[in-house]
């Protein structure tokens, strides 16, 4: 460290010794706290949309905005040897699934955890409401499926990015009257880093990271810095503590 001759003046080779160390703890803390301050390379990506799914249509969900087709939702009803109305959600991809069960796609409520206990097993398309009326005399009619006139419910998703593993989630409203279904999709996100888990609703990563009291950043940063040096650095302290410059 270069001393220019005013500032070197009528000060003792100690003192300057004990300014080199601080200037080094300082360095040494510096460092070490814009390691703690650094972001997480993770990052949740969320879209806020209103998009309606009417009768007979369907809307193709690209989570991550790469231009594939990740699901497709898709609302159906057809009138011939019987009523039929039936909303479901399709993997475009072969690694991509559903979270629910074999059959019906889950409504998941917000907060769970997407990609820790819930299941995948879904391999083909997940069905989220169905409802029929047979003319038949030995058929009547009925109602299945966890979406039947529900607000601000979950799809399950996990979804392939380049070959790794992501989860997501896409949120509906479905409206019932029979004979006919209408989802509106009010919005979809997705985790960036692979392989680490969303809860459904979560349009941001918690945050967290250290917290200095206003007022002692100077203080916990030289603190951290003495630790740094190890026995040198405490000893230094000390004899700033009881000798002032």
């Amino acid at each position: 460290m270069q001393r220019s001759p005013r500032w070197s003046k009528g000060i003792s080779e100690s003192f300057h010794n004990r300014l080199d160390l601080y200037a080094l703890a300082a360095s040494t803390a510096g460092v070490s706290l814009l390691a703690l301050g650094q972001p997480a390379e993770a990052e949740i990506v969320y879209t806020p949309t209103n998009q309606k799914i009417g009768v007979n249509s369907s809307f193709n969900l690209d989570l991550n905005h790469d231009g594939i087709t990740d699901f497709q939702i898709w609302n159906k009803y057809s009138f011939r040897n019987a009523i039929e109305a039936k909303l479901g959600v399709k993997p475009m991809l072969a690694a991509n699934r559903i979270a629910g069960n074999s059959e019906y796609a889950a409504a998941l409520p917000g907060g769970v955890p997407i990609g820790g206990s819930v299941r995948f097993p879904q391999k083909g398309d997940g069905i989220m409401v169905w409802w029929f009326y047979s003319f038949s005399s030995t058929v009547c009619c009925g109602s299945y499926g966890p979406w039947r006139n529900v607000k601000n419910r979950y799809l399950g998703l996990r979804f392939s990015v380049n070959g790794e593993t992501h989860y997501g989630w896409a949120r509906l409203n479905v409206s019932f009257p029979e004979p006919k279904i209408t989802a509106t999709l009010t919005g979809y996100a997705y985790e960036t880093e692979a392989n680490k888990a969303i809860d459904a609703g979560q349009t941001k990563e918690a945050t967290s990271g250290l917290q200095l009291p206003r007022g002692r950043k100077l203080q916990q940063v030289s603190a951290l810095g003495v630790l740094a040096l190890g026995s040198v650095g405490q000893s230094i302290w000390r004899r700033e503590e009881d000798s002032p410059l």
